[in-house]
């Protein structure tokens, strides 16, 4: 029996793979300002600042700084998390977009409409809107009780997110209230297990400073919430849903790699089957379960269309 009872499909293995990289990447940037502190950072060397920009790239000759300041290091520590946290929303967005489209191709009898999702808006002081997220659990009739503690938590991030984006990273009014809010203390003490870190506090306008650990919790806040996502996802799909969720990006994500004519069909869609966690007792199980389930015939011929296109391409 096939046992999808841990599968992660396509959208939240992108999500979890920008989850990785993004934890990598600041974690890269904050030891590289390291390095630039110790070299440049000293009094004795002074101008040293000035003269990496300069060696950095030939069109920057005339330094617009020569002097690694606090203001500066402070700064460029805030850019990079500021950066880091458009990119978390932007990819946990498309990850939302991803599954609402998983829903309406895999589940025909659970269409989502346009009106039950659009709801979300940029205006981050409006109080009353709902993040796109709990409007799907909302559309679906999924509980949310797994993730409705990381409620608050994810509303801090998204108003400081739109802040950023909207605002210069100047605080809103929804912020500021939100970050003193007794509830982000509750959700911040129950979702870490080692030192606990406190989250940054705003007022009204002020300048938004925020530290790369909080930008790395950020992206594990979003990745929690959409593990309950997928899970709800795959039990929605069901065996068939999740079987040709699976097929079709096995054609579609083949056909961007150019195809593979030496791999037969069924090791093909049996390796994409393997990658999102579908549990099979033979290989064979699954191309049965395909054929009994209508599935087969039009998987076949899209991968066997894309095998003989990348064949005349080489």
């Amino acid at each position: 029996m096939i046992d999808i009872s841990c599968a992660r499909l396509q959208p939240f293995q992108a999500f979890h793979e920008f989850h990785e990289k993004i934890n990598i990447y600041i974690k890269v940037a904050n030891a590289a300002a390291l390095l630039l502190v110790r070299h440049a950072g000293a009094p004795q060397n002074q101008d040293q600042l000035a003269d990496l920009i300069a060696a950095s790239h030939p069109s920057w000759s005339t330094p617009p700084v020569r002097d690694l300041t606090i203001e500066v290091q402070r700064n460029q520590d805030s850019s990079v998390s500021a950066f880091a946290v458009m990119a978390i929303f932007s990819a946990f967005d498309d990850f939302l977009i991803g599954t609402e489209a998983e829903i309406s191709r895999g589940s025909g009898s659970q269409k989502l409409r346009s009106d039950q999702l659009d709801g979300y808006c940029s205006s981050d002081d409006d109080e009353d809107k709902i993040d796109r997220v709990f409007r799907l659990y909302a559309a679906m009739n999924w509980s949310a009780d797994r993730v409705v503690k990381l409620q608050p938590l994810l509303r801090y991030f998204r108003l400081c997110r739109n802040c950023i984006a909207h605002r210069n990273a100047r605080a809103s009014k929804a912020l500021a209230a939100q970050s003193t809010d007794k509830e982000i203390s509750m959700a911040l003490a129950a979702l870490q297990e080692g030192p606990e870190r406190g989250i940054m506090t705003f007022k009204v306008n002020e300048n938004i400073h925020f530290p790369p650990t909080l930008a790395i919790m950020c992206s594990h806040v979003l990745r929690l919430i959409a593990i309950d996502v997928n899970d709800n996802l795959v039990a929605t799909l069901g065996l068939p849903g999740v079987l040709k969720s699976i097929a079709y990006h096995a054609v579609r994500l083949n056909e961007e790699l150019g195809g593979k004519p030496r791999k037969r069909p069924e090791a093909i869609v049996n390796a994409f089957l393997t990658k999102c966690r579908v549990r099979m007792k033979s290989r064979d199980e699954s191309i049965t379960e395909m054929k009994r389930l209508g599935i087969w015939t039009a998987y076949f011929k899209a991968i066997m269309q894309g095998s003989r296109a990348s064949n005349k391409s080489n």
